[in-house]
């Protein structure tokens, strides 16, 4: 009796052994689950995004694993039934086992995005999320600084400073007048574009009668893209006019000129010889 009961405990040890031995044989052992890296990722739009997915070691051998990847916002539910809108190969977009590659990533990229693994080798098909890499877009404003012809009142200019494109929303203009020469500013107006990014928008208006057109008037715009405040400088000279100011300016030359060749017709009483 108390051979028999040690037969058993010996046939287990070889049955064991057996098991790690066809283990060894037909391959790695793959884990249930999965990680995700990095699990935040910020990035300027233009930049390229690249995020990976790797399985965890675990104590069961799974022999066919497919790999897809989604993103929260189509795939809402999918952790509680393993189906929904995967993500496919485009000109952008390469998904693949291991990683997601996100090419001229746009603001509308943003979102947070999971690798799913199927187990496939038996039974029902399970699925296996990982936590998902939350993925920031940002964009950098494009600033611009220019006279406005139309609001320019008794020669004393009137400047608009844009910073155009930008997301987040949070930004900041200031202005910097050399000098103590007085003006005003209107509060900036933000506007939304339809790609979600911003455009801020601020005017100052030199009220200064004895405004030097040769000083330089400066516009700072700060914003989370920037590394530093970027500053733009305006001095009233040729090389800022805008075209319609040019055309303005150049009639108005136009037109004292015929006056005064008028007025020395008149005096001379030789209409019909100046102007034929």
């Amino acid at each position: 009796m108390k051979a028999s009961s040690i037969v058993p405990v010996r046939g287990m040890g070889a049955v064991r052994n057996i098991l790690r031995l066809c283990l060894f044989v037909l391959g790695p052992v793959v884990g249930l689950n999965v990680t995700q890296f990095p699990s935040v990722l910020s990035l300027l739009t233009g930049q390229t995004a690249r995020m990976n997915c790797t399985l965890i070691p675990g104590e069961e051998r799974v022999d066919d694993v497919k790999y897809y990847w989604y993103r929260t916002r189509d795939n809402p539910n999918i952790r509680s039934n393993g189906s929904g809108n995967f993500l496919k190969k485009s000109s952008r977009l390469s998904p693949s086992e291991g990683s997601l590659v996100i090419r001229q990533v746009i603001l509308d990229d943003s979102d947070t995005y999971h690798c799913l693994l199927l187990r496939m080798d038996a039974g029902p098909w399970k699925n296996f999320v990982g936590e998902g890499t939350k993925l920031n877009i940002q964009a950098k404003p494009e600033i611009s600084l220019s006279a406005d012809p139309e609001k320019e009142t008794v020669g004393l200019p009137s400047l608009i400073c844009l910073a155009a494109g930008f997301f987040p929303s949070n930004l900041s203009i200031s202005w910097i007048v050399e000098g103590d020469v007085s003006h005003q500013t209107e509060p900036a107006s933000l506007t939304v574009n339809s790609d979600s990014s911003y455009n801020l928008s601020s005017r100052l208006q030199i009220t200064d009668a004895h405004w030097d057109r040769g000083t330089a008037v400066i516009c700072e715009v700060q914003h989370i893209t920037l590394p530093e405040p970027v500053r733009i400088s305006f001095s009233d000279s040729k090389a800022n006019w805008s075209i319609p100011e040019i055309i303005r300016y150049f009639m108005i030359f136009v037109g004292i000129s015929l006056m005064l060749t008028a007025m020395i017709c008149v005096q001379n009483f030789k209409k019909m010889d100046c102007f034929f």
